[in-house]
């Protein structure tokens, strides 16, 4: 998790939100590298260290994350995903915000970024997808642990 938290201290240092780490999806068992929420939106990203390539099964493991919380975590079912990519080593990528099959606005496909330009890809989606609301961090994350109770 070492490069990792290295990239996320550059990649955020102008944004103001909350970060969870290993954050657990209820009743699913997974975990995902990081949580972070920014505004109105819920990143999820999972981080390929020293990966020079897009993967599907790994665009599938970070798309099944955003699934799981929109149906299995009561605070992120009407909240906007925005699932990332990191495969740190990467050529760069052009970023597109492409929402589901199913016309679903608040759940938008996997991003692919790099170690360089992961804030750059966070910056997009708060570009064209933020909204004047804010999310709780602090309840958000109760729910998640409430759940865990049960």
């Amino acid at each position: 998790m070492g490069i990792s938290i290295d990239i996320l201290k550059v990649a955020l240092k102008e944004f103001d939100g909350e970060i969870f780490f290993e954050f657990s999806i209820p009743r699913m068992g997974k975990r995902i590298d990081v949580l972070l929420i920014i505004k109105n939106i819920v990143f999820i990203i999972e981080f390929k260290v020293g990966e020079s390539k897009f993967h599907n099964y790994q665009i599938d493991q970070v798309w099944d994350y955003a699934l799981d919380l929109k149906n299995f975590h009561l605070p992120s079912h009407n909240l906007l995903l925005a699932p990332i990519l990191v495969s740190t080593e990467a050529k760069n990528s052009n970023f597109q915000i492409i929402t589901t099959s199913h016309n679903d606005t608040k759940l938008i496909s996997p991003i692919k970024a790099n170690k360089e330009d992961l804030e750059a890809a966070i910056k997009h989606v708060l570009t064209f997808l933020v909204e004047d609301e804010k999310i709780d961090g602090d309840s958000y994350a109760k729910v998640n642990t409430r759940l865990l109770q049960q």
